[in-house]
C-alpha cells in the first residue's frame, strides 16, 4: 500500500509553518493541508510527527497535532482501502473529496444547493487566504494569486449589480459565459 507522509511546507522557516500530507499512489500525488502548523524546531522529520518530550515547548499542542495527523492518516488509508477493495483506482480529486467529507471540511449538500455564486467565490477566496485550500503543489496561494481572485470577485460583483441579478450555479451556461466575457472585455480585464 502507498505510504502517507507528512512534510513541513517550509522546514527552514523562522515561524510556524504548515504541515502537509503527501500521498503517492499509481503515479499520482495527493497533497492535502492538515490545517495544522508547527515551528520547525518542534518537528521530527524522521518520524514525521511533532516532538513529544519534556523539552517540547508546546507539549499539549504537539500532542494535539500528532493526534490530528494520525486521524488524517487513518482516514486516508481507510478511504484508499475502500477504493482498492472495490478494485477502483481513485483520482486525486476523488480521494480529496472523500477525505474532505471525513474531515468535515465540506458543506452540507443541501447548503451547497442554495449557495449563490458570489458566496461561493467569497468562501473560495477565504479558504485560499487561510491556507485551507492549497495549490496543486500543496503550497499556499501567493498574494498575487489571491489579489487576482479578489479582482475577479469585484468584477463579478459589478457585473451582478449591472444585471441586477443574483447568480447561482444553475445560471451558468453558454449565454452567461458569452455575456460575462463581453462585460470583462469592455472593462479591459
Amino acid at each position: 500500500m502507498p505510504n502517507v507522509k507528512f512534510y513541513l511546507r517550509d522546514k527552514k522557516s523562522d515561524n510556524e509553518t504548515l504541515i502537509v500530507l503527501v500521498f503517492r499512489f499509481h503515479n499520482n500525488k495527493l497533497s492535502y493541508s492538515t490545517q495544522k502548523s508547527i515551528h520547525p524546531s518542534q518537528w521530527d522529520s524522521e518520524k514525521q510527527r511533532a516532538i513529544i518530550s519534556k523539552s517540547a515547548i508546546n507539549l499539549d499542542q504537539n500532542k494535539d497535532i500528532n493526534s490530528k495527523l494520525s486521524q488524517l492518516k487513518n482516514d486516508l488509508e481507510s478511504t484508499y482501502n475502500e477504493f482498492d477493495f472495490n478494485r477502483i483506482i481513485p483520482t486525486v480529486v476523488e480521494l480529496k473529496n472523500v477525505l474532505d467529507k471525513k474531515q468535515k471540511r465540506v458543506e452540507v449538500i443541501a447548503e451547497l444547493e442554495t449557495i449563490t455564486l458570489a458566496e461561493y467565490i467569497n468562501k473560495y477566496i477565504t479558504s485560499c487566504e487561510s491556507g485551507a485550500k492549497l495549490t496543486n503543489k500543496g503550497k499556499r496561494y501567493k498574494y498575487g494569486s489571491i489579489s487576482a481572485f479578489i479582482s475577479f470577485q469585484n468584477h463579478f460583483t459589478n457585473y451582478c449589480s449591472k444585471k441586477n441579478k443574483i447568480y447561482d450555479f444553475n445560471d451558468i451556461d453558454l449565454s452567461f459565459y458569452s455575456d460575462f466575457i463581453l462585460y470583462l472585455t469592455d472593462k479591459e480585464f
